[in-house]
């Protein structure tokens, strides 16, 4: 049975990716469609994914309502999908993604901000980049650790986005995400098939998604620890043990 249950899974979420793909690039290329109008399709793709794959999402909070930069605890490759499909927020994404078979070429068209991470001038024009798109009224979505973690805070967070807030004006908003079983995290060495196969064979996986407040300041540094400490605060309250 549990086996059924991940080819199905499986296949369930190839055809939806598939059919989203062809749908946007239908609607962008021959259509004209708006941003928005994409950004919705994304964002129904990733409820109908999460569904069908047993997932259940607990949504504390409320999404922002203004463009600003989201910075996000990072546990699994399940991280941006749980947010787009509650929010509209432009997602930056190791480059290695864009070249993965038909979810890359849909992430292309779909709002994902790919960086080379191991290119510094690369990191210079991201940033930028994610200034242009949040100025332009969109949100961009961002994992400060720079990697995923099993902890049960957050690793030291990079400083770059901060600093182009700082720099900018710009509202940082943090989210947490907290998995229920520390196993369905992704730390480990194993590819995304693997650990996809993995999850799919779970019958649920619970997840809670909680939205801060808005953060706004000129010193990027306070604005990095005072992001940083709310989402270690919320953390700890779904491990009181830890405190």
């Amino acid at each position: 049975m549990r086996y059924l249950r991940l080819v199905l899974r499986f296949l369930v979420f190839a055809g939806l990716t598939l059919e989203v793909v062809l749908h946007i690039f239908v609607v962008k290329h021959l259509r004209n469609a708006s941003l928005d109008d994409i950004l919705e399709l994304r964002k129904r793709w990733a409820r109908r994914v999460l569904y069908y794959t047993g997932v259940r999402l607990s949504i504390s909070g409320t999404a922002p309502t203004q463009a600003c930069l989201m910075v996000c605890n990072h546990r699994s490759y399940l991280d941006p999908i749980l947010v787009i499909g509650d929010c509209s927020a432009f997602p930056v994404s190791k480059s290695e993604l864009a070249k993965w078979p038909v979810l890359g070429w849909g992430a292309s068209m779909a709002g994902v901000l790919f960086l080379k991470r191991n290119e510094l001038n690369k990191r210079a024009e991201m940033l930028h980049l994610i200034t242009d798109t949040i100025q332009n009224g969109h949100s961009v979505l961002l994992f400060p650790e720079g990697t995923t973690s099993a902890l049960q805070g957050t690793l030291p967070f990079r400083k770059g986005g901060f600093n182009m807030a700082a720099r900018n004006g710009l509202p940082v908003v943090p989210l947490v995400l907290h998995f229920e079983n520390p196993a369905d995290f992704w730390v480990t060495e194993e590819g995304f098939l693997v650990h996809a196969s993995r999850q799919f064979l779970a019958r649920e996986i619970r997840i809670n998604l909680v939205y801060g407040p808005v953060f706004q300041s000129d010193d990027a540094e306070n604005l990095k620890n005072t992001t940083r400490n709310w989402m270690e605060e919320q953390l700890q309250g779904f491990n009181p043990e830890q405190k």
